[in-house]
């Protein structure tokens, strides 16, 4: 006789096909899903990586660079681009992001925050982020960084790794050397803090007319024009004591290049916290 409570199927019965294909969609479904989470994966903090722009706001900036476009608008350009790498990365969460623009004073733009909150439409050009550019105080700006890297230690409420990168974007005429290389020594012997250098060059083309500038006072005397060797010989003062600044030689780069700039960064960035 015939057990009509029996649920065990034949293989060819239409209900186990039926039953078979379900499973192969769910499996198909399955492995869709999982190709998805893989792709829009997002790694949970490892880390703790402040990425605190300097950026200089001086008059100086509103020359052009080789791009024909003011300097302070080839920074915004550099910085966007660094931005938007960062937020490709894996490692995204990680990374918390400040801003300080600075000329005869400093601003700090907008405290820190995690690289996710950084408004894309944000203006980094250094010259609109002041009310008065004028000229080129690296003590104001410099002292707000050490305040801000301290403030970010201390609120770190986890056990992980922690770093700081100050990255100065500067055409280098800087008004206060002594004491704004004493500070920034001060800086670089802070455990965990590493301070990258761009120094933002320009060509110095024989057309122009360059005048006697005294170093000690930022004063330009209009009775004494330089020659075109007298300038450079300038420019590579100003090269060398920004080298001075930077952690080390290789965190210290001078381009006038904007790939050359952003690689720099990036570089710096992963050197430092090595998520990129």
């Amino acid at each position: 006789m015939e057990d009509k409570g029996n649920s065990n199927l034949p293989v060819h019965s239409p209900e186990n096909g039926g039953a078979l294909k379900k499973f192969q969609k769910l499996q198909g479904t399955m492995k869709s899903l999982k190709t998805s989470l893989r792709t829009n994966e997002v790694v949970p903090r490892i880390y703790n990586q402040l990425v605190l722009f300097v950026l200089d706001g001086s008059r100086s900036m509103k020359s052009l660079s080789p791009n024909k476009i003011p300097k302070s608008q080839d920074i915004h350009n550099n910085v966007q681009l660094v931005l938007e790498r960062l937020r490709k990365s894996k490692n995204k969460t990680s990374f918390d992001i400040g801003m300080i623009a600075f000329s005869d004073e400093c601003k700090n733009v907008f405290g820190i925050k995690e690289l996710k909150y950084i408004d894309e439409s944000q203006s980094f050009n250094s010259i609109d982020l002041l009310e008065n550019p004028g000229g080129t105080q690296f003590l104001p700006a410099l002292m707000e960084a050490e305040k801000m890297i301290d403030q970010y230690f201390f609120s770190i409420d986890n056990d992980l790794p922690r770093n700081a990168l100050v990255l100065l974007m500067t055409d280098g005429v800087m008004d206060d050397f002594q004491l704004s290389h004493e500070k920034i020594e001060e800086l670089k012997m802070k455990n965990n803090v590493t301070v990258s250098v761009v120094y933002l060059d320009r060509e110095i083309e024989g057309d122009e007319k360059w005048y006697s500038w005294n170093e000690k006072t930022g004063v330009h005397d209009k009775t004494q024009e330089w020659s075109i060797e007298e300038v450079k010989k300038w420019r590579d003062r100003r090269i060398e004591k920004l080298k001075m600044y930077a952690s080390n030689e290789s965190y210290y780069m001078t381009t006038m290049d904007a790939e050359g700039v952003r690689n720099h960064m990036i570089k710096s960035i992963s050197d430092t916290s090595h998520l990129i």
